[in-house]
């Protein structure tokens, strides 16, 4: 974050980062954790980003794909029932559709 040589992807990507663990853990702690000069880095780029301009509104994409296929955590696309025929004609029961026994 304060390289010198590093580009601006990288300094936004781990200012990013740097956001996203203070949300996860909270910013508090997260900010106990480093140390001091750690703290003014960590504080002058959440000033920094808190002053950037919102970016464009999510349109409810996910680039994983389209929500209806993230049906369950355990098997995404599974269709509501749990029972799908093998290739052989046995149930290839809790598994997800693309699975051929």
């Amino acid at each position: 974050i304060d390289s010198r040589t590093a580009s601006a992807l990288s300094k936004h990507a781990a200012g990013q980062c740097a956001e996203e663990l203070g949300q996860l853990v909270g910013a508090s702690i997260f900010r106990g954790r480093l140390d001091e000069y750690q703290q003014e880095v960590y504080d002058r780029v959440m000033e920094e980003r808190r002053q950037l301009p919102p970016g464009p509104k999510s349109d409810g994409l996910s680039p994983f794909g389209p929500p209806e296929l993230l049906t369950t955590a355990r098997y995404p696309g599974l269709p509501p029932s749990d029972t799908n025929l093998g290739t052989n004609g046995t149930t290839t029961q809790g598994m997800h559709p693309g699975i051929k026994k």
